[in-house]
């Protein structure tokens, strides 16, 4: 007879509970798919999507242009919070905010990876790098806002082209300068932290999801005064970026994107 030690089947008594509970969400039963509301770009929506894929939920990625979003008979006016992203559920349950779904849509995995449920330990770490994420996120706001909210940040709403351009120039390398490399370094230490593969340990979770789409940010050209090799300097996190990249569901999410 083979023996086990005492916690082995625990743990799979664990999983299978997980799986059987996953399986009679709304996310899972019920007629059609999920529907995940959003803009034609990544932005905050990115993660939940790729959160949908890992967790192999099925799910109609719908892409709302500004007008439909600000019209006459807008989305918006049926929004509970008045923003997007929205995700409805097959029983028709809406749910706001992204760290939300998230968490749900993880705390859900079949395979009780994502964002296991009944290991709060794990969760813990999850949560801590999720957090470094929403620091940076909110580090670098002002410097994103700037050029198209001046007023918000103190400066006169109709600041002339050059003088805008000049404080944009500023904030953005003050930024990438003085911040920047702090952020790399905390991810950096979650990694070594962690055991070097993922941001909260062995297993790809939703930090790493979370944190991928916001990090990468800085090596796509996508904002002004940012230069695309910001990330060169720092190549574990390339290497994870890479990791989490080549993870199979990743892969095949960006994939059928590209399509």
């Amino acid at each position: 007879r083979t023996e086990h030690p005492p916690h082995t089947n625990s743990n799979n008594n664990r999983k299978e509970k997980m799986a059987e509970t996953s399986k009679s969400s709304p996310l899972f039963e019920g007629p059609g798919k999920v529907k995940l509301e959003y803009f034609a770009i990544a932005g905050v929506a990115e993660k939940v999507r790729l959160a949908l894929a890992c967790a192999k939920i099925p799910f109609d990625d719908i892409r709302i242009n500004f007008a439909e979003w600000m019209g006459e008979d807008s989305r918006k006016k049926t929004a509970k919070y008045g923003q997007l992203p929205i995700l409805t559920l097959k029983d028709g349950t809406e749910i706001y905010q992204s760290f939300a779904m998230m968490k749900y849509i993880g705390g859900n995995d079949p395979e009780g990876k994502l964002y296991p449920a009944g290991d709060i330990e794990k969760r813990l770490k999850i949560d801590i790098a999720m957090g470094v994420t929403a620091d940076l996120t909110r580090a670098f706001y002002p410097a994103m806002v700037i050029g198209m909210r001046p007023a918000s940040l103190g400066h006169p709403a109709d600041m002339d082209s050059e003088t805008k351009t000049a404080v944009i120039k500023s904030m953005r390398e003050t930024f990438m300068e003085e911040e920047f490399p702090k952020y790399m370094k905390y991810y950096k230490d979650l990694l070594d932290e962690n055991g070097g593969q993922f941001l909260s340990g062995d297993d790809l979770t939703i930090a790493d999801l979370d944190a991928l789409h916001t990090v990468r940010y800085y090596a796509l050209g996508i904002a002004d005064f940012i230069p695309t090799d910001s990330l060169e300097a720092y190549p574990e996190i390339e290497s994870w970026i890479q990791r989490v990249l080549d993870y199979p569901s990743v892969k095949e999410y960006y994939a059928n994107q590209a399509k």
